[in-house]
């Protein structure tokens, strides 16, 4: 049986653009199915049959050729089954097409990394690597190939994607035992069922895959290289308070990139300190966050493409040294701080795992240049994980919400402003949640 070491590699060399293959392609969902925004919902749901159940169900035919090539076709519910909107990438640019019966202009498909690929929460499974925590569940047979069944949980750190917008905090998938792709994945929320997308009827190599002219966008399709496709959107506010409270905000925005940073945080796994040069604030405990995230934990990594490998001993350190470069089949790889541009050299400790060195180049030009000091695995004393604060400290208690812990240190008549802006913000927000609860509460009782 194969351990997770193995499926990681599967997940990492997963190449979508490589493959040929055919496949019907279903989803179900909880919900009437709408356009996913965030990165981590990757896809772009297709409008659904409502069941009896409650649940939403939509049903596609997939081809996918050689070169970056696919083609996804989908029947429109409530327009017969003749009436079909189709999407793909001929290999250059992602397009769509939608009957002129359904109405406006259609959406591109999701791009991820620069490139269109094709139902990405299946074929772009290294999204998993990095963010999440994988448990190796058996093996499964799934559209009658071998899989592996893994579960996935979200991290709840800085490494994790957008932990906020998951409407789920499961995910269990099967990944194809041979190309690493998925073939099912199911997303469910305290242990109720959220989506489920898989395919099924998969066929390998098939012979209409051979023929370019099956991706070829149809006349009036929307191509990838239309302008305008990624606007910008602006938002109204709540009237008169806004604008009440535009000058005490003006005033946060103003300050808070000047804020002093912290020089010492410590977290002894129930209490964080946050020391500044004159205060410090308190609050629960919380995980390394931002940079030093990174350095600590490597696996980020992963999402890019590596290469190299050659041992080496650095700082007196067993390590590995891998070089850096854009994930295969997109234009630009998304990867937060430290690492902003390619290529880039890393040295991963062989034993810990962590970051003993990372070089960031843009072009050839040295960019950044991260690396950690005084490195040592021996144990520490717990008390090193606290701060005792001096008699007289001033010390600000955390919230957890951002504006009220910025202002509330804010010296002045500009803090006295901001703090009345923020106090402002916060009864125009809970009036607000309080009316949608008010509606969604009419709406169930229906």
């Amino acid at each position: 049986m194969a351990g997770l070491p193995e499926v990681i590699g599967l997940l990492y060399r997963a190449d979508w653009t490589r493959l040929s293959l055919s496949a019907e392609l279903r989803s179900e969902t909880d919900r009437e199915p709408l356009p996913r925004l965030s990165r981590e919902r990757l896809s772009r749901a297709w409008p659904g049959q409502r069941q009896d159940n409650g649940r939403y169900v939509g049903r596609g035919a997939l081809l996918i050729g050689p070169g970056g090539r696919w083609r996804l076709e989908c029947p429109v519910p409530g327009r017969g089954a003749e009436v079909e909107a189709a999407e793909g990438n001929d290999g250059e640019r992602g397009w769509s097409w939608r009957p002129a019966a359904v109405g406006g202009p259609p959406p591109l498909p999701v791009e991820v990394n620069g490139a269109y690929p094709p139902v990405p929460e299946l074929f772009c499974p290294s999204c998993l690597l990095g963010g999440y925590t994988l448990e190796e569940l058996g093996p499964v047979t799934v559209a009658g190939r071998d899989a592996i069944a893994v579960a996935a949980t979200p991290r709840r750190d800085v490494l994790g994607s957008d932990p906020g917008d998951r409407p789920y905090d499961r995910v269990e998938v099967a990944v194809d035992a041979e190309l690493g792709i998925l073939l099912r994945r199911i997303e469910t929320s305290g242990g109720e069922f959220v989506t489920r997308t898989e395919l099924t009827d998969v066929t390998m190599n098939p012979l209409e895959a051979a023929d370019p002219a099956r991706f070829a966008p149809p006349l009036g399709s929307h191509r990838g290289e239309t302008p305008g496709e990624h606007r910008g959107e602006t938002f109204s506010g709540p009237g008169g308070a806004a604008d009440r409270a535009a000058g005490g905000l003006g005033a946060l925005i103003r300050y808070v990139p000047h804020r002093n940073p912290s020089t010492t945080i410590a977290c002894d796994g129930e209490r964080r300190w946050q020391v500044h040069q004159d205060w410090i604030q308190v609050g629960p405990a919380a995980p390394l966050g931002n940079h030093i995230a990174f350095l600590v934990d490597a696996c980020w990594l992963l999402r890019g493409r590596l290469s190299g490998g050659a041992e080496l001993t650095y700082r007196g350190r067993p390590a590995r040294q891998l070089r850096v470069t854009r994930g295969p089949g997109g234009e630009e790889l998304f990867l937060r701080p430290p690492l902003m541009f390619f290529p880039a050299d890393a040295i991963v400790d062989a034993e810990t795992g962590c970051l003993l060195r990372l070089l960031s180049y843009s072009g050839d030009a040295l960019a950044a240049w991260w690396e950690p000091d005084d490195i040592s695995t021996e144990p520490a004393d717990p008390d090193e994980f606290r701060v005792h604060v001096p008699p007289g400290t001033r010390t600000v208690e955390e919230t957890g919400n951002l504006i009220a812990d910025a202002v509330a240190v804010m010296p002045g008549v500009t803090g006295t402003a901001a703090r009345a802006a923020a106090e402002v913000v916060n009864r125009t927000a809970g009036a607000v949640s309080a009316a949608r609860s008010f509606l969604d509460d009419l709406r169930g009782h229906r």
